[in-house]
């Protein structure tokens, strides 16, 4: 059996460590960092303190760390081991975003491509295909979600350009309603009672429009309901399959 470096004795067995471990992580990561500077060179120094960093939630040190690993590893079957944890990290550091629609998109497609590079050395890797489609899943939907906003903020940018060039609709009703018993007393005055029911063609026109603009805002605010319903402003990895750290 091929013999290992001591210090790789030093990593856990598994992510999955209770509550009770976090002294003797933080003393573990602290002594990985102290052999990655006394072994800069050795890239499994690095990838062993890159998987430190995830286990820890520390995203953007362990995606440095792998990336570290990637430059100095020469050795082509190992390369995909760490493009796997790669994909795991930023998809970690993609999930623990909250709101950053843009940026945890950006993530997501740097984890897929490193899934796809894992998937290039080993294509039958059931757990690299698992995670690479949890994590296109999730990008389709989050694209999808970022698009309907960019139609909503059109539309209320194209809402706004009209306002500005034309006078408001609000104060034009008003304006509307205050001439109205001037215009009735008016009407009264001129005509017999027996009309003063009847409504001018312009006075149809006007309530018509009032009713189209009333049955436009409902159904934007129902439109506008759904898509709350449909797309929430929280989002949580699926829970079939986790992405899990790989080693060997």
């Amino acid at each position: 059996m091929k013999r290992h470096y001591y210090w790789l004795l030093l990593m856990p067995c598994s992510l999955g460590a209770a509550a009770s471990d976090t002294i003797e992580r933080h003393q573990n990561l602290q002594q990985l960092q102290h052999q990655c500077q006394t072994h800069p060179k050795d890239w499994k120094c690095h990838y062993n303190l890159a998987r430190a960093y995830d286990q820890n939630t520390q995203y953007d040190k362990a995606i440095a760390a792998n990336h570290q690993a990637l430059q100095r590893c020469q050795q082509k079957d190992k390369q995909g081991n760490i493009f796997y944890n790669l994909g795991h990290a930023y998809f970690e550091k993609a999930k623990s975003l909250q709101g950053q629609l843009p940026a945890k998109i950006a993530l997501l497609e740097k984890s897929l491509q490193a899934y796809d590079a894992a998937l290039a050395f080993d294509q039958t890797a059931q757990d690299a295909q698992a995670n690479r489609s949890t994590v296109q899943k999730l990008l389709e939907e989050l694209k999808k979600k970022q698009s309907k906003q960019q139609q909503q903020d059109n539309q209320q940018q194209n809402t706004s350009d009209k306002d500005q060039q034309h006078p408001s609709r609000d104060n034009q009703q008003q304006e509307q309603q205050n001439q109205q018993p001037q215009k009735q007393e008016q009407e009264q005055a001129q005509e017999p009672a027996a009309n003063n029911s009847q409504q001018t063609p312009q006075e149809e026109q006007e309530k018509q429009s009032a009713n189209e603009e009333q049955q436009t805002s409902e159904l934007l605010l129902k439109q506008e309901q759904q898509n709350e319903k449909l797309f929430p402003v929280h989002f949580s990895a699926p829970q079939n399959h986790e992405p899990v750290l790989k080693d060997w």
